[in-house]
């Protein structure tokens, strides 16, 4: 989540050496959205699809 500059709320910290994570470039919230494992990777997908969801954000 973005704070109202437009900077990362909260920093990832993983004690895992490798880790899933990465980032979704969204039309529907204008902007990219961070995910942290796979499963959230996939329901911001289904959101980004899912014509019934109009605007979503990741986790604060």
């Amino acid at each position: 989540m973005l704070s109202m500059e437009g900077e990362r709320v909260r920093r990832v910290i993983s004690r895992a050496m490798v880790g899933t994570k990465g980032r979704f470039p969204s039309v529907k919230s204008g902007r990219i959205i961070h995910w942290e494992s796979q499963l959230e990777r996939d329901f911001v997908r289904c959101l980004e699809f899912d014509a019934d969801v109009i605007s979503f954000r990741e986790q604060a």
